[in-house]
């Protein structure tokens, strides 16, 4: 038997699309023509081989939707595969991203049973959370306790809380946060709507700014209560330093191929954001861009022929590098004192751009990194994680 192709033994993430359906319509979400699809199991196995393929001793397999709960059965199925196929020497972690919609005490028993990572889509007060659904945040509520009580250890190092913040939410953020700590969420991750939004006017990064404040002083009083800091954004690693500023720098980690995405039939790309299951785009100028960058049939010796090719399809898209080009309604990026830290999804360019124009950074994603690097800053610096146990 052959080993696998020196291209997929890099891999160190696949993420799993097990279905493209989904039992929420949030009013944000980029996912936005969901077919009625799910992954059969002969692609599952497939994908699960891909990862189980690579040479690496510690590989990541992450179960995406829709609503990856809607497929608990295949999850299940999956699990027992990679427990009789694993090497030895290889470390497999299981990761899933879900609204919690249908999460029930079985499937905590057997996610905390098994070390899931659990990412909770969960935006905070019912006013942040209306856009999830009416009637989430109760449930949400209920289920952050029910997870605690029923997995205590595994909750406090396996879960964790991702927010979306859009525009129409930012008069709640604040109280959000507010909520969480009071929660005591180990983990809390913000991210901005990546897709454009209208709604956002440049002078709204004062209502920002404002919401920041609050969170920040909330922050501050729960790391001195605590030691903890959940916010992600505002954690430091370590004593700052001060590092050469790159003359170009790349967005994203995408053109490295070491994560992977395979979509509900079986079609492989280097992000989950060029699956086409669940999603239109808005030009035909982005599909072109992107075309070039789909890598094949997980089932077939696509993947592994196509992947050494990969980076330089990314270069030729020429929408993933050269971030000190771009500019918002905010200034030049390569002024900006954040433009090797801010976070940015090249695809949010293309989503507000249409692929023709590469360098213009939508304004709300400018604004939060602004303001949320700038508080960050501020922090104290964190705590060793040994320490304030």
């Amino acid at each position: 038997m052959q080993g696998p192709h020196p291209s997929i033994s890099r891999v160190k993430t696949v993420d799993v699309i097990l279905t493209s359906r989904c039992d929420l319509k949030c009013g944000y979400c980029f996912q936005d023509d969901k077919k009625a699809k799910s992954m059969e199991w002969e692609t599952a196995q497939a994908a699960l081989d891909l990862a189980l393929g690579s040479s690496e001793p510690r590989v990541q397999i992450v179960f995406f939707g829709g609503e990856p709960m809607l497929e608990f059965d295949t999850i299940r199925r999956a699990v027992d595969y990679l427990k009789a196929r694993r090497k030895p020497t290889q470390r497999v972690q299981l990761s899933l991203l879900t609204n919690g919609m249908s999460m029930t005490s079985e499937a905590i028993e057997f996610l905390s049973s098994n070390a899931f990572d659990v990412q909770l889509s969960f935006d905070g007060v019912p006013q942040m959370q209306i856009f999830r659904g009416k009637g989430t945040h109760r449930v949400l509520d209920a289920l952050l306790d029910e997870m605690r009580e029923r997995a205590g250890p595994w909750y406090e190092d396996h879960v964790s809380i991702a927010m979306t913040l859009v525009p129409r939410t930012i008069p709640w953020f604040a109280d959000s946060v507010e909520y969480f700590l009071a929660k005591d969420v180990p983990e809390l991750g913000v991210s901005a709507k990546v897709t454009p939004d209208p709604y956002f006017k440049p002078e709204m990064i004062e209502d920002l700014r404002a919401q920041f404040r609050r969170v920040f002083r909330a922050s501050v009083r729960h790391y001195a209560r605590t030691g903890r800091v959940p916010l992600v954004a505002f954690r430091k690693s370590g004593r700052a330093r001060r590092v050469p500023r790159p003359k170009r720098i790349t967005m994203c980690g995408v053109m490295r191929g070491e994560r992977l995405a395979v979509d509900v039939d079986g079609q492989t790309n280097g992000c989950l954001m060029f699956a086409e299951s669940y999603q239109s785009f808005p030009s035909p100028g982005l599909r072109e861009r992107l075309a070039p960058l789909r890598l094949g049939d997980v089932r077939t010796p696509e993947v592994s022929q196509r992947l050494p090719m990969f980076p330089d399809a990314v270069r030729a898209a020429g929408l993933f590098h050269d971030k000190q080009s771009k500019r918002s309604t905010y200034g030049k990026c390569a002024e900006c004192r954040y433009l090797a830290r801010c976070s940015l999804c090249p695809m949010s360019i293309g989503y507000a751009n249409g692929g023709s124009d590469l360098t213009t950074v939508p304004d709300f994603l400018c604004a939060y990194n602004l303001v949320s690097l700038s508080y960050r800053d501020r922090f104290p610096l964190s705590r060793p994680p040994w320490e304030g146990q």
